[in-house]
């Protein structure tokens, strides 16, 4: 699910939000004090009887008159603040989100749709995909950028195939790989994006970073464990819900970046948690550049392959 980052930023949110409506309550209840000695006196008097209430009914006393007096204090209240130019709930306090006033929880402990917003909101931002989540979705995937019947063909078949693996693929309940390969431009990214898309929305936390920064992640934790107690960089990276992992093939390759990308995938694979891969190699250069183990891996039943086609989209923008 989402991460620890995105609960705690969204909790720094919504008491940021709290702590502005309410002190922009007290501003104007400041304000109407000022303007209205008798709307002060009925403040301190209504602040009171909360209490008097309580310890009447616990004295077994009659609370009726108490209610009655209460009541017509809102009342003279509302009056005097009307004839001021307020409206009534001027001083009180308006939240952003009026139903768990800005607490991220309704009246039955149950998460507020406000919260979950701003969670879907923070998984975004840290999923290292920016702007492109919202703007890059199965939807605005344009086939009318391929002047040939037969590629068009082809990639609405893809793009089936693609938006088929976002909606079927939750995590641990059903795991599945998609490896998307094809040369620069064909739109491997917002095919890419599109199904972070649908995860972000179902709640789970994405992570996309190109394959040199994953394999980077991984050696400086390999050479900096003998320093001492250091936050590992790369178990993020085994930790999320939905990895992708972009521009394989264009990372510094070397017989430990090869062996820690490959545990990478083969230790998600192991959990039960998706990877989306893209790169702009072919299957042989694939073959050719990777270990036989690694290639029987990206290619092998528990990944989906798919071969993106097509001129360079970004030339028909």
């Amino acid at each position: 699910m989402y991460q620890r980052e995105n609960y705690q930023n969204a909790a720094e949110i919504l008491a940021e939000r709290k702590r502005a409506a309410e002190e922009a309550a007290q501003e104007r209840l400041s304000e109407v004090h000022k303007k209205s000695a008798r709307i002060r006196e009925i403040d301190r008097e209504l602040a009171g009887t909360g209490l008097q209430i309580f310890g009447a009914a616990c004295a077994g006393e009659d609370i009726l008159p108490l209610r009655r007096r209460n009541e017509n204090l809102q009342k003279e209240r509302g009056e005097l603040l009307a004839g001021l130019g307020y409206r009534e709930d001027y001083t009180a306090i308006h939240y952003t989100c009026p139903i768990c006033q800005d607490t991220g929880y309704d009246k039955n402990a149950m998460m507020c749709s406000c919260l979950k917003e701003i969670l879907q909101s923070e998984a975004a931002r840290s999923s290292g995909l920016g702007r492109l989540i919202g703007t890059q979705t199965f939807e605005n995937f344009s086939l009318d950028v391929y002047s040939d019947e037969e590629t068009k063909k082809y990639m609405e078949k893809a793009l089936r195939l693609v938006k088929k693996f976002a909606e079927e693929t939750i995590p641990v309940k059903n795991p599945k790989n998609l490896l998307l390969f094809g040369t620069t431009g064909t739109g491997k990214t917002h095919l890419s994006t599109a199904v972070a898309g649908v995860f972000l929305a179902r709640g789970y936390g994405v992570l996309y970073d190109t394959a040199q920064n994953i394999a980077d992640a991984f050696e400086a934790d390999h050479f900096h464990s003998s320093y001492g107690a250091v936050e590992k960089q790369g178990e993020k990276y085994l930790a999320c819900d939905l990895l992708i992992l972009d521009d394989l093939g264009t990372e510094f390759f070397s017989s430990f970046s090869g062996s820690a990308l490959y545990n990478l995938v083969n230790a998600r694979m192991l959990r039960g948690m998706p990877t989306v891969i893209s790169t702009n190699l072919t299957l042989k250069e694939l073959q050719e550049r990777y270990t036989d183990r690694f290639y029987s891996r990206v290619v092998g039943p528990e990944f989906t392959t798919i071969h993106v086609i097509g001129e360079d989209r970004r030339t028909h923008r």
